[in-house]
C-alpha cells in the first residue's frame, strides 16, 4: 500500500498508521520489522530533507501518530531480538536526526561496538564507510583484527583504497598469504592496487595469477564479474571461458561471455557463443533469432543470407513477431538484395512506422538501399554515440561519410 498508493489516499493513511502502530507495539520480530520499515524509509529521503523532524509517515496534517528518528533509534537500540544491522540503523537515524552531533555519535559506537564480536564490527565498519570514516575503520581493525574474517580483511582494504594507502596496501597484500581470504581474491586486489600504482606489467602479472589459482566456477565467475569492473576484458573472457570448462551448462557463464563479447568483439567468437547456447538450450527461441542475427551479420554471401532468412521465418512461426525477429529477416533479404521486402518487414502496418525494439542500423541501411538518402542520414546520425557491433557500424558508415 504504501509504494501503490498516493500519500493523501486513504490507503496509504491507514497502512503507515498501522505500520507505526506496529512498530509502537511490544518488542517481538514483528515490531522490528516494521521498525527496520520506517527507518529505511527515512533513510531514503530526498537531500534537504528535514531529518530532525517527525517521520513523514503518515504526513503529519492526517494523523498524530507520527514517529520521529530519534524515537525509531531509541526502540532499535533498545529491541531485544535487535542484531547489528539493527544497530546500525539506529545509529543512522542519530546521525540524521543530530547531525552536528555525528562526531559524538562516531566516538560512542566506536567505544560501544567497537570490541565487540565478528559481525558487529563488520556492521560498523560498513556503516562507518558510508559515512566517509575511513580512518576510524582502521581504528576498529588493526591487521590482526581485521584477519580474523575475510569481511574484516575486505572492510579493511576498501578503507586503505578509499583513504588512496596504495603502498601500504600493496605491502599487506604482497607479504602475506591471509588464510580468511582466498588467494584469487588476493591477487585481484593486487591487480587494482598496483594498476593504481603504474605498475603496468606487474598488474597484468596479478590478474594472470588471480586466473591460475582459481579453482572452482564461481570463483571464475567472481573473477569475471571483479575484472569486468577493474580490469582488462580479456581477464572476463577467459575466466568465463574457464568456468564453462569447469562447470558445463553454466548458463549465466553462457550469458555474460555472450555479452561481453558483443562489446569487445569479435562478433564472429559472439556468434559462436550463441550457437553454442542454441545447442544446449534448444527450446531458446530469442536467442535462436539473436544467433541468427549475429550469423547474418559476419555472413558475406547470398546463399547465407537465404539460409539465415529461412531458418528465421520458421523460428518466426512459433513465436511472436518482435523487433529482433523484423530486423533478422530484413538483414537477410537486404544482403539478397531485396531492400523493398527488407522494407516491408521493418514496418508495422498498424502504424505505418519502424517497428519497436528494431536494430536501428538495420533499418538505416534498409532506408540507403530504398532511395530515401536523406531520411537514411538522419537515422544513421542518431547513432553516432550508440554502442553498436563493428558488422552494424558498417552498415551506415558510408551513410556517415557523406
Amino acid at each position: 500500500m504504501l509504494a501503490a498508493a498516493t500519500r493523501d489516499s486513504p490507503p496509504f493513511i491507514e497502512a503507515s498508521t498501522h505500520l507505526i502502530q506496529l512498530a509502537r507495539n511490544r518488542p517481538d520480530p514483528v515490531s522490528l520489522e516494521a521498525l527496520t520499515v520506517l527507518a529505511r524509509q527515512l533513510s531514503a529521503t530526498p537531500p534537504g530533507h528535514a531529518s530532525d523532524q517527525p517521520l513523514s509517515i503518515p504526513l503529519p496534517q492526517f494523523s498524530a501518530e507520527n514517529i520521529s528518528a530519534l524515537e525509531i533509534a531509541d526502540r532499535l537500540e533498545k529491541h531485544p531480538d535487535a542484531q547489528p544491522y539493527h544497530k546500525m540503523l539506529a545509529l543512522e537515524m542519530r546521525a540524521r536526526a543530530e547531525p552536528a552531533q555525528e562526531g559524538a555519535l562516531i566516538a560512542r559506537a566506536m567505544e560501544s561496538y567497537g570490541q565487540g564480536d565478528d559481525q558487529t564490527v563488520a556492521a560498523l565498519g560498513a556503516w562507518l564507510y558510508t559515512r566517509g570514516h575511513f580512518d576510524s575503520i582502521l581504528q576498529i581493525l588493526p591487521l590482526e583484527r581485521a584477519t580474523l574474517s575475510r569481511e574484516l580483511l575486505v572492510e579493511r582494504i576498501d578503507a586503505l583504497a578509499a583513504l588512496r594507502q596504495f603502498e601500504e596496501l600493496k605491502q599487506m597484500l604482497n607479504v602475506t598469504e591471509y588464510s580468511v581470504l582466498p588467494q584469487t581474491y588476493q591477487y585481484m586486489y593486487l591487480a587494482v592496487v598496483r594498476g593504481r600504482l603504474g605498475e603496468g606489467t606487474a598488474t597484468v602479472n596479478e590478474w594472470q595469477r588471480a586466473l591460475e589459482v582459481a579453482g572452482s566456477a564461481d570463483t571464475l565467475l567472481a573473477l569475471a564479474d571483479y575484472a569486468q569492473k577493474n580490469g582488462p576484458p580479456e581477464i572476463v573472457d577467459e575466466a568465463l571461458g574457464r568456468a564453462i570448462i569447469k562447470q558445463p551448462g553454466l548458463r549465466s557463464a553462457y550469458v555474460s561471455r555472450l555479452r561481453l563479447l558483443e562489446t569487445i568483439g569479435p562478433t564472429s567468437k559472439a556468434q559462436e557463443v550463441a550457437a553454442e547456447m542454441v545447442r544446449l538450450w534448444p527450446d531458446d527461441t530469442a536467442t535462436q533469432m539473436h544467433q541468427i542475427y549475429l550469423r547474418l551479420l559476419t555472413s558475406a554471401s547470398r546463399a547465407e543470407a537465404k539460409a539465415a532468412e529461412n531458418d528465421a521465418e520458421s523460428l518466426a512461426r512459433r513465436v511472436s513477431s518482435d523487433g529482433v525477429t523484423r530486423s533478422t529477416v530484413a538483414l537477410a533479404r537486404l544482403k539478397q538484395g531485396h531492400p523493398a521486402a527488407a522494407m516491408e518487414v521493418l514496418i508495422d502496418p498498424a502504424a505505418n512506422m519502424p517497428a519497436s525494439s528494431i536494430s536501428w542500423p538495420v533499418y538505416a541501411a534498409v532506408l540507403d538501399a530504398n532511395g530515401w538518402k536523406d531520411k537514411a542520414r538522419e537515422e544513421a546520425q542518431k547513432l553516432t554515440a550508440v554502442k553498436l557491433l563493428p558488422e552494424e557500424r558498417a552498415l551506415i558508415a558510408p551513410l556517415l561519410k557523406e
